[in-house]
């Protein structure tokens, strides 16, 4: 059975239609519907509860982030297999049924993700490659010709083998509030020994952007990346320096091609942790949000007064201004009284 879990916020629209496409594309699989709810408003919850979807509703009024919501769901799925999807990606034809067969075919793969592609945009991508200093190189979507072996995938619609989410420790809650999430969970899943593979044939379609912005979005997610780059630096220094791949991705792949015999080699098991409450989950949530939250502050803070004392400057300098030409003017004045 393949348990779809749906990360699910505030959009009650945007929700319906990814249940809308779930529901035609997953029609004649054995799965169950998880609703992993994050700091949902009253509006989302009840049409997550009343709704005609069938689906198993639970969550939390704190606001988990995006790997949070990813653990809760988790923790209620059944199935063999976990079908993610972000409630703002709209799967279609071949999904999850695509992404299951690739796993079946390549046994050590944990993680295997579709193609990307966003509808007005010219994106469209199938999986992505990692240089050392963790910036993405997207593989485009008809550059491969069948499954093949990335660095990590986008997470809006991934499927992702129960065994190997356990052993991998799932997602990491302090990349918090998103950002980076997807990286560091095939990081985690290479580390356990599961590969990750993209699937040219299955297509998703999901807006791009999530990391980019500004603000608290933009500080969260360069925090996000930095720790990435901290926690898998001796993973990282094996990749591409930056600019050495000149735009094209045949080093890279090479390389993830390389590591993945590799770990087909050595793939190994561990244990599944166990299950944390979920009430001490919402409480270290709700610490970590107001620990950023005090972060961002102090970082604003340092901001405005570093503006402040520009403005400060700036000032001083327009008085000296003010003044020299004050002197200016009294000067010509004078020569003018003098002439007469």
């Amino acid at each position: 059975m393949v348990s779809i879990v749906v990360t699910v916020m505030r959009d009650v629209a945007r929700l319906r239609r990814c249940l809308d496409a779930i529901a035609a594309a997953a029609t004649g699989i054995e799965h169950e519907l998880v609703l992993a709810l994050s700091g949902a408003d009253d509006e989302v919850l009840a049409f997550a509860r009343e709704g005609d979807h069938g689906a198993r509703v639970v969550g939390s009024r704190v606001n988990l982030g995006f790997a949070g919501a990813l653990n809760l769901g988790r923790r209620h799925a059944l199935g063999r297999y976990l079908a993610i999807v972000q409630d703002d990606a709209r799967v279609g034809e071949g999904w999850p049924s695509g992404l299951l067969k690739a796993l079946e075919a390549h046994p050590g793969a944990g993680l295997a993700g579709a193609r990307v592609v966003s509808s007005g945009r010219a994106v469209d991508f199938c999986g992505a490659l990692l240089d050392a200093a963790l910036e993405p190189l997207l593989v485009p979507g008809g550059a491969v010709g069948g499954p093949v072996a990335v660095d990590h995938c986008s997470s809006a619609a991934v499927v992702v083998r129960a065994e190997a989410w356990d052993a991998a420790g799932g997602a990491d809650e302090e990349l918090f509030p998103a950002g980076c999430v997807d990286i560091d969970l095939a990081m985690r899943m290479r580390r356990a020994g599961w590969d990750v593979i993209a699937v040219p044939d299955v297509i998703v379609d999901h807006p791009t952007g999530a990391s980019s912005g500004h603000g608290w979005r933009l500080w969260t997610a360069r925090r996000n990346r930095d720790r990435c780059l901290e926690i898998w630096a001796d993973e990282l220094a094996g990749h591409e320096q930056p600019g050495a791949s000149e735009g094209r991705p045949d080093r890279g792949l090479a390389r993830a091609a390389t590591r993945s015999a590799a770990l087909a080699a050595r793939r190994k098991s561990e244990a599944a942790p166990e299950a944390p409450d979920e009430e001490a989950q919402a409480e270290r949530a709700s610490r970590r949000e107001l620990a950023l939250l005090r972060d961002y502050v102090a970082f604003a803070d340092a901001e405005l007064e570093a503006a402040r004392a520009e403005a400060r400057t700036t000032a001083r300098r327009l008085d000296a201004i003010h003044e020299e030409a004050a002197r200016g003017a009294r000067a010509f004045e004078e020569r003018i009284r003098a002439l007469e």
